[in-house]
């Protein structure tokens, strides 16, 4: 009952829009992972937020990681992001993903080396949820506080033989091909849940695909 409760919340707030939104570029699929140098499935193993001198509450966020599709993590890795409630104080940024302990996610992370943040902010973040049935995997979008407009420029893509032609910076930028699983389309992805299974095959098709690309 729990985890359908968990599963029925989760589903709501993916159809919910907040008053305070943060306006960011909407990722498709493709860029989520083109412009993350990291992909895990990870769990949530704490979350330690504190008052800084600022004024503002930061959180720092320690993962285990069950799974890396993309890059190189270890077994743990943790992330510090600006939101939390500490000392009696509470700061939200709006747009930014929160997380809880115990939470299993599909992550999306760009900058990993240095200082770890979510792809598109909340945009980066899926929750892994059981069904009703008690059996099978979800992945949950999390846009919380999120307003997505349309990129105007977004960074081309290339095959590899455009990539080693001669006359590749006078080329137009050739599109990759459409991943097979028809999920890749934004309102698709962020509007909806989807069965945990296709969703990683999805996203390790187009990985493998951008890892063709740049050979």
């Amino acid at each position: 009952m729990r985890r359908l409760l968990l599963f029925t919340i989760c589903a709501f707030f993916v159809l919910t829009s907040s008053a305070s939104a943060a306006t960011v570029a909407k990722h498709d699929l493709t860029t989520l992972v083109d412009q993350s140098d990291t992909v895990v499935i990870a769990e949530v193993t704490t979350t330690d937020s504190t008052l800084e001198d600022d004024g503002r509450v930061y959180t720092t966020i320690e993962f285990r990681v069950a799974e890396v599709l993309k890059g190189q993590a270890g077994k743990k890795f943790s992330m510090r992001q600006i939101g939390g409630r500490a000392d009696g104080l509470a700061t939200r940024a709006p747009g930014m993903p929160e997380f809880t302990k115990g939470e299993r996610v599909f992550l999306f992370l760009a900058n990993f080396d240095e200082h770890p943040i979510v792809t598109g902010l909340s945009q980066g973040k899926f929750q892994i949820a059981v069904g009703p049935d008690e059996e099978t995997e979800y992945v949950v979008p999390q846009l919380h506080g999120l307003h997505l407009v349309q990129p105007k420029d977004l960074p081309p893509r290339r095959t590899a033989e455009d990539a080693d032609s001669p006359d590749a910076a006078k080329s137009p930028p050739v599109e990759l091909k459409p991943p097979t699983i028809n999920v890749q389309d934004h309102a698709q992805v962020f509007r909806q849940v989807h069965e945990f299974r296709t969703f990683r095959q999805q996203v390790q098709q187009v990985i493998e695909q951008q890892h063709e690309a740049t050979e």
